[in-house]
């Protein structure tokens, strides 16, 4: 069924809202999206999975396969093919999907298809050949924990908040050791996908800023390498200067703020120039966020 390939795709992106990243990450976009594709809105959906992508969640391999479900069901099988195209690459694993799942019919009758899947499997097998697959799993599940930990969690609630403390501590106890022995975990490692459930670790670690420093300078020069996520290092980069007390440069953190009844940024250095900066770092104007969170949120009055 069509419902199932955008389940098995992006299951693990709509887990990235965590109880600080839902004030942080248009989650919204991909349930939303998600909604759209089961009532059969696929070009309504494929606009939502594209937003989800340009304000945040343009790293995820599986937010694209998704999108390229519902273009391919709304009848545009070039775009479906370019965001197919863009998901492998970034590490999806989903040949055996996109061969059999009712979503990608309309592309396995197009003159192009035995190109494209053939370009796909040779991806795929290399990938896999140079992954560290042990060590990406162990990555996604603790990514997996983290979110689990978050996903009912209520501010003031001194249980839950001392048993997703105790994970946090578990996760970075074991991350420290994963640096030691193998240095930042990269796309060549473990995966674009492992590569962000190591970032998400280190984001909430904001008990240990020491290691959260030492871990942005590997991610800068991870980035550098092409080997992560321009965004994720943006949101480090900002979650960093926001616990240290500096001004912070993306406007990626934002609170709720009691006085005005919304969401608001974190104070920004320079912020006339913020737009620009979130730009080049894949990251949408941070009117449209904010308005989002807004619009979106204003119930969820999260801050950890």
């Amino acid at each position: 069924m069509a419902r199932r390939v955008v389940l098995s795709t992006v299951g693990a992106a709509l887990f990235i809202a965590t109880a600080s990243a839902r004030a942080q990450d248009p989650v919204q976009f991909l349930m939303r999206a998600d909604t759209a594709f089961n009532q059969g809105k696929y070009g309504e959906s494929a606009d939502l999975w594209v937003a989800a992508i340009s304000l945040g969640f343009k790293d995820q391999s599986g937010v694209y396969a998704a999108a390229s479900a519902a273009f391919a069901l709304s009848g545009n099988s070039d775009t479906a093919f370019i965001f197919l195209d863009s998901a492998f690459k970034m590490g999806w694993d989903g040949h055996h999907a996109v061969e059999t799942d009712s979503s990608f019919a309309s592309l396995r009758q197009n003159p192009n298809w035995p190109a494209h899947l053939k370009k796909w499997k040779e991806i795929a097998k290399t990938t896999r050949a140079t992954l560290n697959a042990p060590l990406r799993e162990e990555l996604l599940q603790m990514e997996n924990e983290d979110q689990a930990s978050r996903e009912h969690f209520s501010i003031g609630n001194s249980v839950q908040m001392r048993s997703m403390l105790s994970d946090d501590k578990r996760h970075i106890k074991r991350l420290k050791q994963i640096v030691k022995d193998f240095g930042w975990p990269s796309k060549s490692l473990v995966g674009w996908k492992g590569a962000h459930a190591a970032w998400l670790l280190v984001q909430h670690a904001d008990f240990d800023l020491s290691f959260q420093k030492k871990c942005l300078k590997l991610l800068r020069k991870s980035v550098r390498e092409g080997q992560a996520s321009q965004a994720d290092l943006a949101y480090l980069t900002d979650r960093v200067r926001m616990n240290e007390g500096e001004r912070q440069i993306y406007g990626t953190q934002t609170r709720w703020s009691n006085s005005s009844n919304s969401w608001v940024a974190y104070p920004i250095l320079d912020s006339a120039n913020v737009d620009k900066r979130r730009k080049e770092v894949g990251l949408g104007p941070l009117s449209d966020y904010l308005k989002f969170l807004r619009r979106e949120l204003s119930h969820e009055k999260l801050t950890y």
